[in-house]
């Protein structure tokens, strides 16, 4: 790689203010450079990968934090490509893009195509080019596989070992050193291209009489690694394997040669799952090969929460441990709380649940899904995650960034909007950083829910946008928590001073009168008091959600670790006009 190369396009960052200030973003984005030099190669599609980062980190700057030279960077991108596309663009980026580009490479490489070096990551709009949407790149990458596919007549395959002989006549058989052109020309795949030492590819293959010969087609390739786990296990054009296969599937996964499955690779969601079989088929593996993991983990004692009648639910298991505070990261040696989404099967009249997606639950946060497949092969899971939403409330999640892929919660909620999310499930927004999300937002209740979390308290809605945020079980509390003391000292000392009735109650009045009047230097922010008569009366801060924005634009939530420390910032940062007490004479 050359070295200048790469300085010329870390170039396009190191001049940003946001890079220059966060050394973790530095990290990320030293990385993702490094792969897209390593795999890209082209300079106009190094320009295309490098415009979607850029974008990305000045759309999530605080605007009122940057100088103007990235100020007016960030208004230019925010005008020609939108908030939702620059947030679309780097999300498939890192979910679709990243992982498939080498599949598509060793696909063109297999097959000795050239069409992959013409292809084109921007399109003519006048005398300007602009750049493909990654939506619009992956469904050319598409079209480009189906013309390289489409131009190959190999259809059989002789090479390898015959491993398993089935009683139809079809036959397993084992590719050596995991990789095999002829399986990928005849398959509509790369055929392994990057296999790793120790893999070994087993092919599907059926008999067919030509003259006087018998030529071998195959129909599914499945990669072994050499800890007995399979990866990928695909069809045709790296398709889903159908149901037709099921039972010559099932005789693979009986050898005592396999240990489990553990997915990945190109399109994940079109891996055969064990959870595709049907139960005599999964009782079969159990029986013939007791070894093979059914699943990473099982847990005991759970009780079921929703039995959805089409042999999955949900159901709950206790934990061993329930940590203070909810955490991005758990121990599953001793698990905390957990939500699981579980497969159901009855073996010889004896019932067995395999967990699938596994969801850490902590005092009411749900944590980043634990998944045994890609969500997107579960049936119906949207519908199903939803339903769990009606049982068990979620007051936030503790890890999964709506702006951080490789997982986000929209997938699970089943929509495509951020906005969407952030309107109607305000608390799965609590993991993404509260300042970008206003960056490219309005205003709404994301914003009291990223509140809620950090104080560690319940924020209460009064009205359509407006929120208790701060409660005092007294006057006398709010006003020392302003350092109102001088007032408050003279109206105790009066007790014991001889002070008549009628001056008690004019100090008094004051002090009821210095909260009704007590007003922020910000708009939407303001006091109540519960009882406007009495001192012991509980008293309210109130702020919008507008006002909620503003003061983590101006102070931040890293400035207060409680409402203690909130108000004293809140003070400190939005003056008021004190008042004097006088006592009567």
């Amino acid at each position: 790689m050359s070295n200048k190369r790469r300085k010329r396009y870390f170039a396009s960052f190191t001049g940003l203010h946001a890079y220059c200030q966060d050394k973790r973003l530095q990290e990320e984005i030293s990385e993702k450079l490094d792969w897209a030099l390593a795999h890209l190669e082209k300079d106009d599609r190094m320009v295309w990968f490098v415009g979607i980062l850029k974008r990305q980190l000045l759309a999530g700057c605080d605007p009122d934090s940057l100088p103007r030279k990235d100020l007016k960077k960030r208004a230019q991108a925010l005008k020609f490509f939108g908030g939702e596309r620059i947030d679309a663009d780097y999300r498939d980026l890192i979910e679709r893009f990243i992982p498939s580009w080498p599949h598509y490479f060793s696909l063109a490489e297999n097959y000795r195509s050239s069409e992959l070096e013409k292809f084109r990551f921007s399109q003519d709009q006048g005398k300007k080019q602009v750049p493909l949407s990654v939506t619009e790149v992956m469904v050319k990458l598409a079209e480009c596989e189906n013309s390289i596919v489409g131009k190959c007549s190999q259809s059989f395959c002789e090479d390898g070992e015959d491993f398993l002989l089935l009683d139809d006549g079809w036959k397993w058989v084992r590719v050596e050193d995991g990789y095999s052109q002829q399986e990928g020309l005849a398959m509509g795949h790369c055929g392994n291209y990057y296999s790793k030492k120790g893999d070994a590819l087993y092919s599907l293959r059926e008999p067919v009489q030509q003259e006087e010969e018998v030529r071998w087609r195959p129909h599914l390739t499945f990669i072994c690694s050499k800890s007995g786990h399979f990866g990928e296990m695909k069809g045709r054009a790296n398709g889903k394997p159908s149901s037709v296969y099921h039972d010559r599937i099932t005789s693979l996964l009986s050898q005592p040669d396999f240990r489990g499955i553990e997915g990945g690779g190109y399109l994940p969601e079109n891996n055969f799952s064990v959870t595709d079989l049907k139960g005599n088929e999964v009782s079969r593996i159990v029986r013939d090969n007791p070894s093979f993991e059914l699943s990473k983990w099982s847990f005991r004692n759970t009780r079921q929460l929703i039995d959805f009648g089409d042999g999955w639910d949900w159901s709950f298991f206790e934990g061993y441990d329930l940590p203070k505070k909810p955490s991005p990261d758990y121990d599953m040696n001793r698990p905390p709380p957990l939500l699981l989404l579980r497969r159901k099967y009855t073996f010889n009249s004896r019932k067995t649940c395999l967990p699938i997606l596994i969801f850490p639950y902590v005092r009411g946060h749900l944590g980043e899904p634990i998944a045994q497949q890609p969500i997107a092969s579960i049936p119906n899971v949207e519908s199903k995650f939803r339903k769990l939403l009606e049982i068990k409330e979620v007051k936030a999640v503790s890890s999964g960034s709506l702006f951080a892929p490789p997982f986000s919660w929209q997938k699970l909620l089943g929509v495509k909007s951020t906005h969407e999310v952030l309107e109607d499930w305000p608390g799965f927004s609590t993991a993404t950083p509260l300042r970008s999300l206003l960056c490219r937002y309005a205003p709404g209740p994301y914003v009291a829910s990223a509140y809620s979390v950090h104080l560690g308290d319940d924020l209460v809605e009064l009205d359509d946008g407006v929120w208790n945020v701060v409660r005092f079980r007294s006057v006398r509390h709010f006003l020392e928590s302003v350092s109102c003391h001088e007032g408050v000292r003279a109206f105790d000392a009066s007790k014991h001073f001889g002070v008549d009735a009628w001056t008690r109650g004019q100090m008094k009045s004051q002090l009821l009168s210095f909260v009704d009047c007590f007003r922020f230097g910000l708009s939407g922010l303001y006091v109540v008091s519960e009882d406007p008569s009495s001192c012991s009366s509980p008293c309210r801060i109130v702020a919008t959600e507008y006002a909620m924005a503003r003061i983590e634009m101006d102070i931040g939530m890293a400035s207060f670790e409680n409402k203690f420390s909130l108000m004293s910032e809140l003070v400190r940062t939005y003056d008021y006009e004190r008042q004097s007490f006088q006592i009567a004479a």
